[in-house]
């Protein structure tokens, strides 16, 4: 633990004094360079990770000689591909179709981490309340259909369940994220659910419930409806101020979905660090091993073209590549611990470390554009 926390602060220091101009030459001339105008980066991406990366945004602002700007879309890789961003938020893995959309190679790093919570609306029945994938896929299957049945009162015997309160089961109608990480969740835990349903972004669901496009859909049908139940990203179920459960974990302790549990189950699932090649484009934070792991975490990835000065072809300056890393070398490392207070959790050192290595292959024309290569002393 103290290690981690020296090397995040050492990426702090670092990262700050770069920023600062202590590793360039500090003749008038430079810095006169430097802050003459600001150099604008621009990112697109995904929604659930909107409110982190508009916050890291604007505080990047305050101190960086660059202002950056951040606009929610369904997918950021269109724009990326098209050259009209600088970079791009994903929130599922770099896929190999987007990858050949983008034609030449990207670094993916993760940059966000995300607990999915199951939401709520029971009415007298305060958050915390204890439910398992099997009762979860149960529900969802509609074999169980009120809130009084006896297996989730087996899961709360201190809890005062209403007698007669039909469960209505809310989903995510069309592609998210969010069910990639639900029925992923199912899946481990319950084989009829994985059997008949099984894990995607889009299943064919039971048909139980009500479906909504989208998760802010969701959230708003389960806070008006009594007895409903849904899931949603932990920042958008604070956002509308709804209950979420305490989820069963593989060591069958009730793990809520707070950020240093959320980060426990990202340390769970990297021991080691990733191989340089990339993140496994299957790796998944779902039921993870360890006593505070909780189980439904997810990551969104930050995407940029790996040699910025080829891919732009020569129409991307080079110190706004030499600014376009400075902020992806912050947000990805030192940043991390300013999303907790909007819902999101740290990276595990583990990946704070990744991250910090994969980004000295961020070049421009062939060139590191971090500290130690040959960058001009910009910024």
């Amino acid at each position: 633990m103290v290690v981690a926390v020296v090397a995040i602060l050492a990426i702090m220091i670092v990262t700050a004094g770069w920023l600062a101009g202590w590793f360039a030459p500090t003749s008038a001339e430079v810095v006169s360079k430097r802050c003459a105008a600001s150099v604008e980066l621009a990112g697109v991406g995904a929604y659930s990770v909107g409110p982190a990366m508009r916050s890291w945004s604007a505080e990047f602002n305050t101190t960086a000689c660059a202002t950056v700007t951040y606009a929610s879309v369904s997918s950021g890789v269109d724009e990326l591909a098209a050259k009209t961003v600088d970079f791009a938020v994903i929130d599922t893995s770099l896929s190999s179709s987007e990858a050949t959309e983008l034609g030449l190679a990207a670094i993916v790093l993760p940059v966000a981490l995300e607990a999915t919570t199951v939401v709520y609306s029971i009415p007298g029945v305060p958050a915390g309340l204890h439910l398992s994938g099997g009762v979860l896929a149960a529900v969802y299957l509609g074999e169980i259909t009120n809130w009084n049945s006896s297996a989730i009162q087996a899961l709360n015997p201190t809890v005062r369940l209403p007698s007669d309160l039909p469960i209505t089961p809310v989903h995510c109608s069309g592609s998210c994220a969010t069910t990639l990480a639900f029925t992923g969740y199912l899946s481990r835990t319950n084989s009829t659910w994985n059997d008949t349903v099984g894990s995607s972004t889009s299943p064919t669901w039971p048909a139980v419930g009500v479906g909504e496009s989208g998760s802010l859909a969701v959230t708003s049908e389960v806070a008006l409806t009594p007895g409903a139940i849904g899931y949603a990203e932990l920042p958008l179920a604070q956002q509308a101020n709804l209950t979420w459960a305490d989820l069963q974990n593989p060591a069958d302790s009730f793990a809520a979905p707070s950020p240093a549990n959320t980060t426990a189950a990202a340390a769970s699932a990297f021991p080691t660090l990733p191989p340089e090649t990339g993140l496994p484009s299957n790796q998944s934070i779902l039921n993870e091993a360890g006593l505070n792991s909780y189980p439904m975490a997810t990551l969104s990835y930050v995407v940029v073209y790996q040699d910025l000065g080829i891919a732009y072809n020569g129409t991307l300056a080079k110190v706004t590549a030499q600014w376009l890393g400075a902020y992806i070398l912050w947000v990805t490392t030192a940043a991390q611990p300013n999303g907790v207070p909007l819902g999101y959790a740290p990276l595990p050192a583990i990946l704070v470390t990744w991250n910090q290595d994969s980004l000295e292959k961020l070049l421009y024309d062939g060139v590191s554009v971090l500290p130690g290569g040959d960058s001009g002393g910009e910024p």
